[in-house]
Parts: structure tokens; C-alpha cells; sequence
């Protein structure tokens, strides 16, 4: 009689703890726009949001076309430099948890060029709600 109240007690915690796992969902930016600029866009820092003081200063230079609004993005994610251009950043995915958002990412060579010039390729998302999460970058080598 003993085990039988155990089992139970132990089924029925086990219930309620996974109420409290943490589950993790893929999420897909709002808007994405990527490209790549001929000078430093970020000193020293792979990313930032649009509550860095420095993210219109960095958004202006990258002298976007028209029709690209500073509203419509609060994420900039930058490579370091590359030697020539031809370089471009693609997001895999988004993987969000309960106060994280952790974004996989990898820097391509997507088409030959002879140029020696070095570029910085960059990507500016629109993300739901990023100010209420901590930004992780996982960059595919």
C-alpha cells in the first residue's frame, strides 16, 4: 500500500516539474536585411540593439537605400573584416528560451571577386520584444 502512495506522489511531482521545463522555440525576425559596408561598423563588439546609444550613428553608416527605416530594425550583427567583398552573413535560425534569445549565424563567400577591398558584412533584424532578452551569437565556422 506504502509503494502504491509513492508512485503516485512521485508521478504526480514529476507532472508538475514539467510545467517548469524550459521550452525552446524558433523564432523568425520581423524583418531581416543584410548586406556589407566598407568601413568599421562595430568597435570591438559583434552586436548591438537599438538601445545602444551608438545603433542610429551605426545604422546611418551603412548609407542603406531609401526606403530603410531606423523603426524597422533593433539588431545590428557585424563580422570583423574580410579582404575582399563577396562576403555575406546568413542567419540559420533564432532559437528562443525563456529570457534568451541565442542567434546562429555564419559568414559565407558567396560569389568571387578580384577586388582587394576589405568589407564588413553586416545584418539588421527586426525581432519581437529583443529588449526583453539576453542576445547570445553562435557563429557557424
Amino acid at each position: 500500500m506504502n509503494l502504491n502512495k509513492l508512485v503516485v506522489f512521485f508521478t504526480l511531482f514529476l507532472f508538475s516539474c514539467s510545467s517548469h521545463i524550459i521550452k525552446a522555440e524558433e523564432v523568425k525576425p520581423e524583418n531581416l536585411k543584410c548586406g556589407d559596408a566598407y568601413q568599421k561598423i562595430l568597435n570591438g563588439k559583434s552586436f548591438i540593439t537599438s538601445k545602444d546609444k551608438d545603433f542610429k550613428k551605426n545604422f546611418l553608416s551603412l548609407k542603406l537605400e531609401d526606403g530603410i527605416n531606423l523603426e524597422d530594425f533593433n539588431l545590428l550583427i557585424a563580422s570583423d573584416y574580410k579582404p575582399t567583398p563577396g562576403y555575406d552573413i546568413k542567419i540559420d535560425k533564432i532559437i528562443k528560451n525563456n529570457t534568451s534569445l541565442t542567434i546562429f549565424y555564419e559568414v559565407n563567400r558567396n560569389k568571387l571577386s578580384s577586388l582587394q577591398v576589405i568589407t564588413y558584412p553586416f545584418c539588421l533584424l527586426k525581432i519581437k520584444n529583443l529588449d526583453k532578452f539576453k542576445v547570445f551569437l553562435k557563429v557557424k565556422k
